[in-house]
């Protein structure tokens, strides 16, 4: 009988919480801190579940929040108001601050609760869902405010840097970094300084075959087509194929040249920068190389006989298929 009575309570009871409107059920759950014999076992649990806490799910709830954002409500508040003028970049940069207010207030609280760990988790779960929805937003909004996200997440990061230790920076900056570098390799293209290129159908075939795509870049002297690359011809003239190429660049292509000039300059926008005969350029190695040919276009430049290019060889197209291989793997 008084076990009926008791399962009959606790059916109530559940009746009743689950009823509970999210403030009111923390009304009443603030005035039961207040009874000493349950303080104890209220923190204990409510610390367990703010720990059940994955950065994933951030994530994915910052996105969410973010493309529900409607550009109506950017338009509605931006221009000529009685008050003067509203930029509507300003409103965007103000509304995506706004969403985010929530997410931010949240981590300050696993700070002042002294959750590190957690506060590091959600740290970069917001700024994986920032980043996120700069790449894949598919509003309205979005598509009005495309680099806002990536401005926000950047600013994110400069805060956590401010108020933690260089330990604790280095994992919330490595999901930033990571991040771009995914973005570089996901983009990535081949430019090739193909005038005097011999290995542009081994790179046609290697390229083709992971549908990464590739620019031969010529001067006006040459024709040439292979069903694939995009080809571009410029006016012949003293680096004219260079100055092209370094515009196109962007950092993380695949540069293919012979040119020891313009090797050094693409590694200087950030390029993976390779040889005709496989030698990988790098911040190491090509001030020698560029010394190299400075000696011999001054003891040209003097009468002196200087040695040209040996004949290719096949082993030479094979190390180079090889090497070249190995840089596009890197970007899967």
């Amino acid at each position: 009988m008084c076990a009926n009575i008791k399962n009959n309570e606790n059916k109530d009871l559940l009746k009743y919480v689950t009823s509970l409107a999210p403030m009111a059920a923390k009304k009443i759950l603030i005035e039961l801190c207040k009874d000493e014999n349950l303080t104890d076992r209220i923190v204990t649990m409510a610390r367990i579940s703010l720990s059940n806490l994955d950065a994933n799910d951030v994530k994915d709830k910052v996105f969410r929040s973010l493309n529900t954002i409607l550009i109506e409500d950017l338009w509605d508040n931006s221009g000529k108001t009685r008050w003067g003028y509203n930029d509507p970049t300003d409103v965007a940069y103000e509304m995506i601050g706004t969403e985010l207010d929530v997410f931010l207030r949240q981590m300050e609280q696993y700070r002042d609760l002294g959750m590190k760990k957690e506060e590091k988790e959600y740290c970069k779960g917001i700024i994986s869902g920032l980043l996120s929805y700069g790449q894949d937003g598919d509003n309205e909004f979005h598509d009005a405010v495309p680099d806002d996200p990536y401005t926000h997440a950047e600013n994110v990061l400069y805060n956590w840097k401010m108020n933690n230790t260089k330990e604790d920076t280095r994992e919330v900056q490595a999901v930033y970094d990571s991040f771009f570098a995914h973005m570089e390799n996901e983009c990535a293209k081949v430019l090739v300084d193909a005038d005097a290129c011999p290995v542009k159908q081994i790179i046609v075939r290697l390229v083709k075959q992971k549908d990464i795509p590739v620019t031969m870049l010529f001067d006006n002297s040459h024709e040439y087509s292979d069903g694939y690359s995009e080809v571009i011809t410029v006016d012949q003239g003293p680096d004219s194929v260079d100055f092209i190429l370094l515009v196109l660049l962007n950092p993380g292509d695949i540069v293919v040249t012979q040119d020891y000039g313009l090797a050094a300059m693409a590694l200087g926008k950030g390029a993976r920068v390779i040889d005709q005969n496989g030698m990988i350029y790098t911040n190491e190695n090509i001030e020698s190389l560029l010394l190299k040919r400075h000696i011999s276009n001054k003891a040209r430049r003097g009468g002196s006989r200087v040695k040209g290019l040996s004949k290719r060889t096949k082993s030479a197209d094979v190390k180079f298929e090889a090497v070249f291989e190995s840089i596009l793997n890197e970007l899967d």
